[in-house]
């Protein structure tokens, strides 16, 4: 599970291309391979047990000074795998709104209605520019480990079973 992004088949596309997507095509449309190789590239392959609940486990048997120590490792892994949660889901959040203004750019015509084409390709610039902003906080955090940076502009989700 950890290494999952070298286990990855020669469909899903590759780091540069993905660097590439990032750096020069706000148009391109990000189908699930693409996203999850964006998630991984941006969060490392610790994140792929981000979602593999933590089992809880009872420290009371456990010497004082020991328990204290495995209880503050259980929250902060409790606390990484949270981050990364809400890490994946704002980047599908901005991903979505960027695919769905590509789509409605895709369904106007620059010679039939150029306001309407420009306007939409300015929101696009737009959500490009809020996408690699989201992509430079996260790098941030990677560098600094310092989780708090993000966590406050990332609302908190709740998981369902579904997922």
């Amino acid at each position: 599970m950890v290494k999952i992004i070298s286990s990855f088949n020669s469909s899903i596309p590759s780091v540069r291309k993905v660097k590439n997507w990032l750096q020069t095509e706000p148009y391109h449309i990000w189908h699930g391979r693409d996203r999850l190789v964006l998630f991984f590239i941006l969060a490392g392959d610790e994140a792929a047990t981000a979602f593999i609940p933590l089992e809880e486990k009872d420290y009371s048997e456990v010497d004082e000074g020991l328990r204290m120590i495995l209880e503050s490792t259980h929250n902060e892994e409790l606390e990484k795998r949270n981050y990364y949660q809400q890490v994946y889901f704002k980047l599908n959040e901005i991903l979505d709104s960027l695919d769905d203004l590509n789509l409605q750019l895709s369904s106007v015509s620059m010679e039939d209605e150029p306001d309407d084409y420009t306007q939409i390709s300015e929101n696009i610039r737009n959500q490009h520019e809020k996408l690699m902003n989201f992509i430079n906080d996260v790098f941030v955090w990677r560098d600094r480990k310092d989780m708090g940076a993000l966590l406050g502009e990332i609302p908190s989700v709740e998981l369902t079973e579904e997922i």
